[in-house]
């Protein structure tokens, strides 16, 4: 009887974990693309450096959230893990290992980020043609490997809420809305 209690409490523990840390996911990479977005949104590329310079706090801070955001998805995949390995342990196991490459590849997608960083802080007068390209290319780059960790995102999601909808873990109707999303 009290291993069975002792059971009931660890999935409650890792329920409240997954529920926590998906809404501080949230909060956390919304927050950290408003501060980088707030330092430069609608400002040209030209005197793009001269702003981030003045304004590093904010991108700073965009970015540690942004790094902040893998670790956190990685404790996400681990607690959805235990809920779901009791109903389908391989179908769990491949849904965590999507959640993962979401988040290696999200903290991958984070160095593009910090090193456009780097290059405004440091990059003096005018900028070149091949500065300009450069910068491109990274910004490019940023873009492509987060639609591809989201793409990881959405597999590994799908495939947890398809194990709760299946086991009844979570009310119908947001296990549906999971595998929806």
């Amino acid at each position: 009887m009290s291993e069975q209690l002792n059971h009931r409490q660890q999935i409650r523990a890792f329920s409240v974990v997954a529920g926590s840390v998906y809404l501080l996911l949230i909060i956390l990479y919304m927050s950290g693309e408003y501060l980088i977005g707030s330092v430069v949104d609608g400002v040209e590329l030209e005197g793009l450096s001269a702003v981030v310079q003045q304004r590093q706090f904010f991108y700073r801070s965009g970015i540690i959230l942004q790094i902040i955001t893998p670790i956190f998805t990685v404790v996400l995949a681990y607690a959805l893990y235990v809920l779901a390995r009791q109903h389908n342990k391989n179908f769990a196991l491949m849904a965590m290992i999507w959640r993962l490459g979401e988040a290696f590849i999200g903290a991958v997608t984070t160095i593009f980020t910090f090193t456009i960083f780097h290059f405004y802080l440091n990059y003096e007068g005018e900028l070149t043609v091949h500065s300009k390209l450069l910068i491109d290319l990274l910004i490019d780059a940023k873009n492509v490997g987060f639609n591809i960790s989201v793409m990881f995102f959405g597999v590994g999601s799908t495939l947890f809420f398809v194990t709760f909808l299946r086991a009844n873990i979570l009310p119908v109707g947001i296990s549906i809305f999971g595998v929806m999303a």
